[in-house]
């Protein structure tokens, strides 16, 4: 009976021996692939987060390790405006004024600075510039 290799060899590897062929892992990791979203995050939270790092590459080829960080604060100031929104309709149900004007200077300083943060990234540029070449 001739050994697993063949020609003399025996594979010392577990994956060679299960018959699967390996594979060599890149020295340097594609700069074109989405980092994983940030774990405090909710998956509708991690979809949005792909989404957009996604459109970064696209747009210039790579998103940096600070551009995907600006990305989840993003993220994080979009889903806080959501959640200060839906207070605010509870709020108004329960007729509390002070907690209305209260949360919506919370909604408005939220707002603020999710613009300053997309101004930031220049997201709004990139976008009505990407529509421009797409309805050509």
């Amino acid at each position: 009976m001739e050994p697993l290799g063949g020609h003399g060899e025996i594979f010392s590897s577990a994956a060679a021996f299960q018959g699967r062929p390996m594979t060599k892992s890149p020295a340097k990791p594609r700069k074109t692939a989405v980092p994983a979203a940030p774990t405090w995050m909710n998956p509708a939270s991690k979809r949005e987060f792909s989404a957009l790092v996604a459109f970064e590459n696209k747009w210039k080829g790579h998103a940096t390790a600070t551009e995907t960080k600006q990305l989840a604060d993003l993220i994080d100031l979009r889903c806080r405006l959501d959640g200060l929104r839906k207070l605010v309709r509870s709020a108004l149900r329960k007729k509390d004024a002070a907690l209305t004007i209260s949360l919506n200077r919370e909604i408005n300083s939220t707002l603020d600075r999710c613009q300053r943060c997309e101004a930031q990234l220049r997201l709004v540029d990139r976008e009505n510039t990407s529509k421009e070449y797409s309805d050509r």
